[in-house]
């Protein structure tokens, strides 16, 4: 595995934790909403099974039951041998279920009406009542751009300082995290249950 594919693995790993902290608060804020995009976001990142489920959690918070269910089905396909198993089948049951009975409770459309029966004379009839149709509308002219005209419209991503700044940022944001890192490989904190006598 090459360094730069490191890098970019630990850098998408961090990324991914934060949009987990972000959505882990945004769930317990009640913003489901937000905390589904955040779960999604996180999982792009860093595909996770675990975000599956919580993703799946915040469509049931929704009232979203069909993709509930669909969330925790791929949860389920991705970690088949997890533990509550049993459980997440009850929750794919109660999910469908209840979208089920949502389906049912939709109004149904009305039916299409019915043409009328068409004769020879009524047909004769229309077609003498047909005025003639318009001329067909002509279509746009445009100017042709000129040649300063197009470079002022260059895009953003096409400028060197751009890219320039990525780069430092890129660099600057590895160097904290390993700084971060080492840092906390050094100092011992405390476990669950001990005093901290820092």
């Amino acid at each position: 595995m090459s360094m730069t594919r490191s890098i970019l693995l630990l850098v998408s790993a961090v990324t991914a934790q934060e949009q987990f902290d972000a959505a882990e608060h945004a769930y317990d804020l009640g913003q489901f909403d937000r905390a589904r995009r955040l779960y999604t976001e996180a999982y792009e990142l860093d595909p996770r099974p675990g975000l599956l489920f919580n993703i799946g959690q915040c469509h049931k918070k929704l009232g979203d039951w069909s993709q509930a269910a669909f969330f925790y089905r791929r949860y389920l396909a991705r970690t088949p041998k997890g533990e509550g198993v049993e459980k997440l089948q009850e929750l794919i049951t109660e999910m469908d279920a209840k979208a089920a009975a949502l389906a049912q409770q939709r109004p149904q459309p009305p039916p299409a009406p019915v043409p009328a029966p068409t004769t020879p004379s009524t047909v004769k009839k229309a077609a003498l009542s047909l005025e003639p149709s318009p001329a067909p509308p002509r279509p746009p002219t445009f100017a042709t751009p000129t040649v300063e005209a197009a470079l002022a419209d260059k895009p953003l991503y096409r400028e060197w300082w751009v890219w320039a700044a990525a780069g430092t940022a890129t660099t600057a944001t590895l160097a904290g995290v390993v700084a971060a890192s080492v840092a906390a490989s050094q100092q011992r904190l405390p476990r669950y249950g001990e005093l901290d006598a820092r």
